[in-house]
């Protein structure tokens, strides 16, 4: 939705240009989208109101000011920028979406999913709106609903691995874990070198009880991305529950070199040392509602735009 302007020689010219033109409420927006781009958010911000007060009809700028605020962590003001896009432009859909994602990162799911369908509405055929309304669906723990809302989206964009990837993680929350595996399955092998895919399918295999397969799979997320200490972690886990002693140390170790605050390897750890049973201290150290080592769930996050947590 945001064109890219985002090199420092082309703020430069911009500012070159407001020299001889500063009443030019294109160029003040074409400079905040340089901004936006290199993570200037304060300097975006100010760009864009300077194109709102000469130009305080065109939505687009309020909607990128939003996206600045949204960057900046100021999310009252996003949701402030959007809401006033929307009353310029009540039909576009796309706005809808953006202001849900700023209710979802507030916890307001309500408001989310009500965004999110009114997205749906005006464009039924769009695959991405029904994965937001999904996801939407899926942060209010409301897995079934978010289940119809990604197949529609898988419907409409078969073969968009991030929407099989989302499905199949909802498929392992409501416990269907040879679906899930179906899915993530044809997501790798169109995205074959994506970690999380991988990651997300050792969770299903290791909850429908195939330590070897989870293995595997931990093992490719590991050579694909060999620093990532949750995958460390991940797989310490599982060699613990199978009795892997020596393993599973070895990968708490390697976990805590990579990211040495993490306070569940360090306790997992140190109740191996101290050899004290692992299904008596499991729940001390994982939620016994969570799957303890899946870790990828939404999100990515982390999503990465909206979005909605996303495999990168």
């Amino acid at each position: 939705m945001i064109k890219e302007i985002n090199s420092e020689d082309e703020i430069i010219k911009l500012t070159q240009l407001l020299t001889n033109n500063p009443h030019n409420p294109d160029v003040y927006f074409d400079r905040g989208l340089a901004y936006l781009n290199t993570e200037q958010y304060s300097l975006a911000v100010k760009d864009f109101s300077k194109a709102i007060e000469l130009e305080p009809e065109e939505p687009y700028f309020y909607v990128c000011r939003g996206y600045a605020w949204q960057d900046f962590g100021k999310l009252a003001k996003a949701i402030k920028d959007f809401s006033k896009a929307i009353e310029l432009a009540p039909d576009d859909a796309d706005i809808y979406i953006s202001r849900g994602v700023v209710y979802g990162k507030l916890g307001m799911y309500r408001e989310d999913i009500r965004d999110c369908n009114r997205a749906v509405a005006l464009e039924p055929e769009n695959a991405s709106h029904h994965r937001e309304l999904g996801m939407a669906y899926y942060d209010a723990g409301q897995i079934a609903k978010s289940m119809t809302s990604l197949s529609k989206a898988c419907e409409l964009d078969p073969q968009n691995p991030r929407y099989l990837y989302n499905l199949g993680a909802a498929y392992v929350e409501m416990g269907q874990f040879t679906t899930a595996i179906e899915h993530l399955s044809k997501a790798i092998i169109m995205e074959p070198l994506n970690p999380d895919l991988y990651s997300e399918r050792s969770t299903a295999y290791y909850d429908m009880g195939n330590s070897k397969a989870a293995l595997e799979d931990l093992a490719t997320c590991l050579r694909l991305e060999p620093d990532n200490a949750r995958f460390y972690q991940n797989r310490a886990f599982i060699r613990e529950s199978i009795r892997d002693r020596e393993g599973a140390l070895k990968d708490y170790d390697k976990a805590i070199q990579l990211d040495p605050n993490n306070e569940g390897c360090i306790n997992a750890r140190e109740r191996m040392i101290n050899n004290k049973g692992f299904l008596e201290t499991l729940f001390s150290i994982f939620p016994p509602s969570l799957n303890p080592y899946k870790g990828t769930g939404k999100e990515d996050g982390q999503n990465q735009n909206k979005n909605h947590n996303d495999p990168e």
